[in-house]
């Protein structure tokens, strides 16, 4: 799943980093409008169709056929969120990759199903156009991450919270930020835990960080095995598009706004951290 070697004309990637233009705030306007439309409209019709054909075995539910449509559009947003990084974002013109390939995109398709069964957006996500235009706005912050990214003050707090021999050189601005993100992902994280329990979604969450973690713990013996053993030369190095996007969609699976925004936010930095950068190893 990941890209064995980076070439150097590859880091950066082209065109990085963006630029903020009204010409680029316009179209995403347009893009996440269009697709709020399209969205609402396509589930209805589709869902009717499918239900209506002829063909389909009486042994399928209404809910499996729900089920289904919610993945093709699913499927679909992660496609068009790859085309606006690649294409507005980034201006790159095409879908291929930093590494000039479409092996990311294809990464990124094959990884899609496993995903939607673990976050279960189509469990997030409501009956009601309401609730698309919630996770499309979501998702559409989610893919401009790449800009926030690059932002000097943000920048700076991103160094200095991981490391606490640097909390002491933040400043007042940074201190007062970090605490009101704190207090805003508390308040957030209550909520869901309070989700967590009214749901029954527990065995669900323990049963996703359980694949995870073995699916994580296998790779490491594997990437071992090829070092023969020797555990002080792995580096690990978890990407954005993983400790910013992976990661909290398995916390996300719930219903509720709160729910649908985050899970757009975080499905929005998945998508984009491959956008820009690929898949890139965990492990080196």
């Amino acid at each position: 799943m990941f890209q064995p070697d980076v070439t150097p004309d590859a880091i950066p990637p082209r065109n990085y980093p963006p630029h903020l233009t009204t010409k680029k705030a316009a179209l995403y306007v347009l893009i996440a409008s269009t697709l709020q439309i399209l969205f609402v409209t396509a589930e209805e019709l589709l869902q009717r169709r499918l239900l209506g054909w002829a063909a389909l075995p009486p042994s399928v539910t209404d809910d499996a056929v729900r089920l289904a449509v919610r993945f093709l559009l699913w499927d679909a947003l992660a496609i068009v969120g790859y085309a606006t990084v690649s294409i507005v974002t980034l201006e790159r013109g095409h879908l291929r990759s930093r590494y000039g390939s479409y092996a990311e995109l294809l990464k990124l398709q094959a990884s899609l199903p496993l995903i939607y069964i673990c976050t279960a957006p189509s469990e997030t996500l409501s009956a009601s156009g309401v609730s698309w235009s919630v996770y499309l706005c979501g998702f559409f912050v989610g893919l401009l991450f790449t800009y926030s990214d690059n932002q000097p003050f943000l920048q700076r707090v991103g160094c200095k919270v991981p490391v606490p021999a640097l909390w002491s050189t933040l400043t007042r601005k940074e201190g007062v930020f970090v605490a009101g993100g704190l207090g805003v992902s508390l308040a957030a994280a209550l909520q869901l835990c309070g989700e967590l329990w009214r749901q029954q979604m527990l065995t669900r969450l323990v049963t996703n960080l359980g694949l995870l973690l073995s699916a994580f713990g296998a790779y490491y013996l594997h990437k071992a095995r090829g070092k023969r053993w020797r555990f002080s030369e792995i580096g690990v190095h978890f990407h954005h598009y993983i400790n910013g996007g992976l990661l909290p969609l398995l916390f996300t699976a719930f219903r509720g706004r709160l729910a649908e925004a985050l899970q757009g936010v975080f499905f929005g930095v998945y998508v984009e951290g491959i956008a820009v950068w690929g898949m890139d190893p965990i492990l080196f």
